[in-house]
């Protein structure tokens, strides 16, 4: 049954929630990861070992070389994801980080976001789901979203969200830099709660650009599974 003009909500303005100048980018997190990831390791090992001489446990040779040898090979792995993250800072003109909050109780229609303008530069989009109203079903269990990223070329990315699981967040570098649309749904709206708000938070890095304030409003939902869409 189509939707009435009293049927449809209205559109809604999201504010952005956070915003930072000098945001830490991928390469800073991977040097976090390197730096955290080898003082542990390094740990691991000395405890091993004096564990070993207080309880008079004789490590066998290739215990002990695996011992040995995971700290170079911890630094050369997370050394190779740093260096792949610190190649790609020159495609940035900006490491400026924005978020916006969209909490929504309306389960029945997809929503779009529009505002996210272009881009002269590369930038990062993360999706994430921050809460899911529960399932009136216990059977079909955690409600999910749908997401789909398109530009004027077509689907950047689609694929869907949950509360909880391996699907939180969605990630996108966006190197073309034409302006976005962002689509956002349930993928069963009849089973999802009428009575609990969804939130997701949306960020862009990379953009010194950005507005202040993006618009969704609410279009007829088609109920489709996001792997249909195929990216662009």
């Amino acid at each position: 049954m189509p939707d009435t003009a009293t049927d449809i909500p209205e559109a809604i303005d999201l504010e952005r929630t956070d915003h930072q100048e000098k945001a830490r980018d991928r390469a800073d997190n991977a040097l976090r990861v390197v730096v955290i990831s080898t003082l542990v390791d390094i740990a691991l090992v000395v405890a091993t070992f004096v564990l070993a001489s207080i309880q008079s446990i004789a490590l066998k040779p290739w215990v002990i070389v695996v011992l040995i040898v995971s700290v170079p090979a911890m630094v050369l792995l997370s050394g190779a994801w740093w260096l792949s993250a610190f190649l790609q800072r020159k495609h940035y003109n900006s490491r400026s980080s924005s978020t916006w909050t969209f909490r929504c109780d309306d389960v029945r229609h997809e929503w779009r976001i529009e505002g996210i303008g272009p881009s002269s530069a590369w930038r990062d989009i993360t999706i994430a789901c921050k809460k899911l109203p529960r399932a009136t079903d216990k059977l079909i269990g955690s409600p999910k979203l749908h997401v789909r990223l398109a530009n004027d070329e077509g689907v950047i990315k689609s694929g869907h969200l949950e509360a909880v699981g391996e699907h939180t967040s969605m990630f996108v570098i966006d190197k073309v830099g034409l302006p976005i649309g962002i689509t956002i749904g349930h993928i069963e709206p009849k089973h999802a709660s009428l009575e609990e708000p969804w939130v997701v938070e949306l960020t862009v890095f990379g953009d010194a650009d950005t507005l202040e304030t993006l618009l969704a409003w609410p279009v007829a939902s088609h109920g489709g599974d996001p792997a249909a869409d195929s990216p662009a």
